[in-house]
């Protein structure tokens, strides 16, 4: 997944008053899969719709906090990756699937933000988006390059 936006949360307030938003709409179609479907525009395919309500996100912050303040020394080599989930909330089955591009944004509890009105993350307080699109690739069998 690529972040798309990394901003300092001293603006942010305490961790309780962010927000994580989902969205998600289909891929556009690849080269050799043809055009869209029948009976819709590209523009409408290519709209995005919220997958879920607005999640709180500050016992998963407090428990990354914790992880880090009693880290064991390894975390402190190379290149880490921290995850939390978010209590008692999870995507609803079949948001992520072969096809879809899911859009994630860490705004304030105020913000309400829509990823299809241009200029949203200006008006949103958006303080992290992520954008990630789902492809479902052919099993690989041998390869030179792999053991």
């Amino acid at each position: 997944p690529l972040g798309g936006t990394s901003m300092p949360w001293a603006g942010a307030g305490p961790p309780e008053r962010l927000r994580l938003s989902a969205f998600s709409r289909r891929l556009p179609p690849l080269a050799d899969q043809g055009a869209a479907q029948e009976g819709s525009s590209p523009e409408e395919e290519r709209r995005w719709a919220r997958v879920a309500e607005p999640a709180a996100v500050g016992q998963a912050v407090a428990l990354l906090l914790g992880t880090l303040a009693d880290a064991p020394d390894e975390l402190g080599e190379g290149y880490q990756f921290l995850l939390a989930p978010l209590p008692g909330e999870a995507l609803p089955e079949g948001a992520v699937q072969s096809g879809v591009q899911l859009g994630l944004v860490l705004s304030d509890a105020l913000s309400d933000p829509d990823l299809n009105e241009p200029g949203w993350a200006d008006e949103a307080g958006c303080f992290a988006a992520a954008d990630i699109a789902v492809y479902q690739v052919p099993p690989g069998g041998r390869s030179e390059y792999l053991p």
